[in-house]
């Protein structure tokens, strides 16, 4: 019964940001004007820094381009009180938190992926083959299964807050500095050619980080939201 409910969620959720395309296209345009910004900026980069500003770019434009749906990921709720008819139903709160959780990893796959190919563009004179590497690609995930809680939760936590404009993104970058932190690290070492033992810790961190915020987010979600509405 609980997965049902949260395809359904998920299924609408989707149809409603299909149908409103600029849910979708935003954060991605963002995202792309910031990756375009920061390398005609640095211009010429010495091959020995290529890697590491390579990293920093990736996850910096990742974490604001999420916030930027982040941000907007309950509105549909908001719009004629459909949150408060969803409490009438026998609806798992849970379930409601891990289909928007899950929305949000969606949102950000559709920013990474795109990034990570203009980034290969932009560095064409680089070896770019580290953009692809499946390790750093699942590095990238497990930071952005982390984000996505924390900006759920985030949202959710500043919905009827006032000015929840500058208070939600104040509150998110806060708790994204450990993932952001461990991913980056991991990151690194790993692109620099360094053994996975070198730098396990960092993962271990990723994914305590994960597991923290997302059972946090999935314990706490309907309070939040039964508090927002009183």
């Amino acid at each position: 019964m609980l997965h049902k409910q949260i395809w359904m969620l998920v299924r609408h959720g989707l149809k409603l940001d299909w149908a409103s395309k600029e849910r979708l296209i935003s954060p991605l345009l963002f995202s792309l004007v910031m990756l375009t910004v920061f390398t005609f900026t640095a211009g010429q980069i010495p091959a020995l820094y290529a890697k590491p500003v390579f990293v920093s770019q990736t996850f910096l434009v990742l974490v604001f381009a999420l916030q930027n749906a982040f941000s907007r990921i309950l509105d549909p709720e908001q719009k004629d009180q459909v949150a408060e008819l969803m409490r009438t139903y026998p609806l798992s709160m849970g379930a409601w938190y891990t289909a928007k959780f899950l929305l949000a990893v969606l949102h950000g796959i559709w920013i990474l992926l795109p990034s990570l190919l203009v980034s290969a563009l932009f560095y064409g004179e680089y070896d770019v083959g580290f953009a692809f590497y499946l390790g750093f690609f699942g590095i990238l995930l497990l930071c952005l299964l982390g984000l996505a809680s924390v900006g759920t939760l985030a949202t959710a936590m500043t919905l009827q807050a006032t000015g929840k404009d500058l208070v939600q993104p104040l509150l998110y970058f806060t708790l994204a500095i450990p993932l952001l932190l461990a991913g980056s690290q991991a990151s690194l070492q790993l692109l620099q050619g360094q053994n996975l033992e070198d730098f396990h810790h960092w993962i271990y961190l990723l994914v305590g980080f994960d597991t923290m915020f997302l059972t946090a987010g999935v314990l706490f979600f309907g309070i939040v939201m039964s508090d927002s509405s009183s």
